[in-house]
């Protein structure tokens, strides 16, 4: 399957009041982006999201040159890993190839982050599962996806929706789960009786035109703020592969989902990764 779906990047797609804003990490052969890149290759050797990361630097050549297949095997690891960044990107990937197994793989991926609640995963399976242009046609599927994309508050959930109405799919037939989460966030909406709220409306309208959304590309400060955030995080938690009892007093949370084992979660910075770092 050739059909292009997103940009394989790292990325951050932001939901504001004016337009959504895309990050896109880009070709960087500077010393600074080349010591990050060794350091995020250190720290993937033990750490799920580490390795899901450097994947995206194999994949847009982030201080080093681009690799496509290496940057696959690492967002493999990262999903055996338990990694829902590392799931979606491996599962992005793999839906584009020929193979129809490696197809199915990939959709496999995207299906096990959409469950663990990665918004992008939700959004990507209803897009492919309602578009026929991608070979993967399933309005039951799509059905279940979009919904849960509306629920989401997912900042490009317009664009199916408007798409499906133009084409005369958007049914009560084929899309009864859609219908009522549209109804059913509106009516939340429309309670809660002010202006931010009537803005949120899913409304089933023309999509924003695509100059609404402005692309930024980051190659600066706040990009390399972010991952090296991230190293500050891989450097004070556990290797990822030793989690057996959870050695804290929160039930069901491993030192490894606590930052050094104290009361911040792991997982705010694995949030900033799987929903944001897109």
């Amino acid at each position: 399957m050739k059909q292009a779906i997103f940009f394989f990047t790292l990325s951050v797609l932001v939901c504001g009041s004016a337009a959504a804003r895309t990050f896109e990490m880009d070709r960087c052969e500077t010393a600074d982006c080349a010591s990050l890149f060794e350091r995020y290759h250190t720290y993937a050797r033990t750490h799920a999201d580490a390795a899901a990361i450097l994947g995206d630097m194999y994949l847009n050549g982030y201080g080093t040159e681009p690799n496509e297949e290496e940057a696959l095997k690492l967002f493999k690891r990262a999903a055996r890993w338990r990694s829902m960044q590392g799931m979606y990107k491996a599962g992005q990937l793999m839906i584009e190839s020929d193979d129809p197994d490696e197809v199915e793989d990939g959709l496999d991926y995207l299906r096990n982050a959409a469950k663990r609640e990665h918004r992008n995963a939700k959004f990507l399976l209803a897009e492919v599962y309602s578009d026929p242009k991608y070979g993967l046609l399933d309005l039951e599927e799509a059905d279940i996806w979009l919904a849960e994309s509306i629920e989401d508050g997912h900042p490009l959930v317009n664009f199916p929706l408007h798409r499906l109405q133009g084409e005369g799919k958007l049914t009560q037939a084929d899309f009864p789960l859609t219908l009522a989460k549209v109804d059913e966030m509106n009516a939340q909406y429309e309670a809660m009786d002010s202006e931010e709220a009537k803005a949120n409306q899913v409304v089933l309208r023309e999509a924003p035109a695509d100059d609404k959304y402005e692309v930024i590309t980051v190659n600066g400060p706040k990009l390399e703020e972010m991952l090296t955030w991230g190293l500050s995080i891989f450097s004070t938690s556990d290797n990822d592969i030793r989690q057996r009892a959870t050695g804290t007093r929160i039930r069901g949370k491993t030192c490894d989902d606590l930052w050094n084992c104290r009361s911040v979660f792991k997982t705010r910075f694995r949030r900033k990764i799987s929903y944001e770092i897109q």
